[in-house]
This record gives C-alpha cells, sequence and structure tokens, in this order.
C-alpha cells in the first residue's frame, strides 16, 4: 500500500476511508477492462469524500482520476447507444477535458507531508503515469462508443513511456503501484519497441511486488498483439523486410483493443 500521509480526520475516520478508498479502486480498475454487461453493480465511488485535491488511492492514482476512469468503465460496460445520446457524449467529453487540466502537483503537494515516504515530487509524477494512462483508455472508449476513429496513439503511448523515467532508479518499490497503467500502455502500443519496454517494465514489477497480476497482464497483452499482428499481417506485404515495424502502426487507428480484450476468455485485476 501507497503511504503519503497527510490525512485528515479521526483515526476511525481515516481507516473508513481508506477501505472505502480500496474498495473503489479494485471495482473501478476492475471494471475497467471487463466485458460489458458483466459488472452492473453501483459504483462505490459516491461514497469516497472528494475534495479539490483529493486524497490518493493506494496504487498513488488521484481520486479524481479513479473517478474519470470509472466513469468511462461505466459507460462502456452497461454497453449504452452513445450514437443515439448527444448527452452521455458531452458527459464523457467533459470528464474528459477536466482530467486533462486537474493540477497534479497541487494534489500531490496537498496530499503529503515532511513525514511522508513518497515526496511530492515523486507523488505527482506518479499521478501523472495514472493521468496519461487513463487518458488513453478514455479517448479508446470514446472513441468505441462514438463510432469515431483515434488518430495513431502511438504518441500518447511515448508521452506515458517517457513519465516513467523517473521510477528507473534501482530497487525502485514505487513501480509496483503501475500495472495497470504499463498494461494501458501495453494494449495501445504500436511498435515492437513500446512492446519490449512494457514487457521488460512488467518483469520489474513482478521483481520487486511478485503479483500474480503482473505475470497475467503480460500474457493478455502477448494475445492481443498476436490478434493485432494476424488482423495486418496482409498489409505487410507492401513493406520490405527492414521496415517489419512499420505495419504495426498501419491501421491502428481502427484497432480497438479495448473491444478486442472483451473478446478473450477470463476476466482480469490489472492492480
Amino acid at each position: 500500500m501507497l503511504e503519503v500521509g497527510a490525512m485528515k480526520g479521526t483515526s476511525w475516520d481515516n481507516n473508513l476511508q481508506s477501505l472505502l478508498h480500496d474498495a473503489a479502486m479494485l471495482q473501478t480498475f476492475g471494471s475497467s477492462l471487463a466485458k460489458p454487461g458483466v459488472l452492473t453493480s453501483a459504483s462505490t465511488l459516491s461514497s469516497v469524500r472528494a475534495s479539490a485535491f483529493s486524497t490518493v488511492t493506494p496504487n498513488g492514482c488521484p481520486v479524481q482520476i479513479l473517478s474519470t476512469v470509472e466513469i468511462f468503465a461505466s459507460q462502456r460496460r452497461h454497453d449504452f447507444a452513445f450514437a443515439e445520446n448527444a448527452t452521455n457524449i458531452v458527459v464523457l467529453e467533459d470528464a474528459l477535458q477536466k482530467m486533462r487540466s486537474y493540477d497534479i502537483m497541487s494534489w500531490a503537494v496537498h496530499n503529503t507531508t515532511e513525514d511522508s515516504k513518497v515526496s511530492s515530487e515523486d507523488l505527482a509524477r506518479l499521478g501523472t503515469i495514472w493521468q496519461l494512462s487513463a487518458d488513453i483508455y478514455a479517448c479508446r472508449v470514446l472513441a468505441c462508443l462514438t463510432g469515431s476513429t483515434l488518430a495513431s496513439e502511438s504518441l500518447q503511448v511515448q508521452g506515458l513511456i517517457a513519465a516513467y523515467a523517473f521510477i528507473e532508479r534501482e530497487d525502485d518499490e514505487l513501480i509496483k503501484c503501475l500495472i495497470w497503467p504499463t498494461f494501458i500502455a501495453g494494449a495501445a502500443s504500436t511498435t515492437y519497441e513500446a512492446r519490449t519496454w512494457v514487457l521488460k517494465t512488467l518483469d520489474r514489477i513482478w521483481n520487486r511486488g511478485h503479483c500474480a497480476n503482473t505475470k497475467n497482464a503480460a500474457k493478455v497483452l502477448g494475445k492481443l498483439w498476436e490478434k493485432y499482428d494476424q488482423t495486418n499481417l496482409s498489409s505487410s506485404h507492401i513493406y520490405n523486410g527492414s521496415n517489419a515495424t512499420g505495419y504495426l502502426s498501419m491501421g491502428y487507428s481502427v484497432w480497438d483493443w479495448v473491444n478486442e480484450l472483451s473478446s478473450l476468455e477470463g476476466s482480469w485485476l490489472f492492480i
């Protein structure tokens, strides 16, 4: 569990809020990649006390970012007919813009003290990783629900990978918090280089935490990548062997990895 301090209120109140954060985190990230219609229970996020710079979840994700993921996950898993409901589209687009403008640095400062085990700078970097990965997820879900076409996600993935730079420190425990963002980076990867980075990062997470979800994430990504490569195999014929990396990016804007994930057997909890 990530410990950042700066929690206010009574000990009982703190413990209750901590339990609610745990439940909300498990429910939200657990349902974010589930098949539509499988999970229909009400969100526990409504029970979590929120503020302008709401508290941090055990994996370093701001509650506001968690809330945005829940909005998109909820709409997706209920499989609403968004093409005929402009109001829902507006709600999703507004939630995405609010998440993008969220002040991560102020949130980090608000949730750390001099005694915190994680500095405000590192907490801000963790928050940024969650913000960027949630953005990739939200954009893909929105494109799926509206039937629109995304521009290449490669730039988003590159930005997310770059945000991990601070955590290249040897034996850094913070890497254990980042299974879900790393999986999102992998699912949206368009190059062999990005895939290699994702597998290396998942291996680092495994070595620090020995969480079975890490191994499951790598296996699921392998299946997704195999499906994508098979789908785009015919396109690769216009390239020679030296440009093998290039065909991975062909047609990726119409590659719906969220729906493809739903077609795989099983369910996962990548946290």
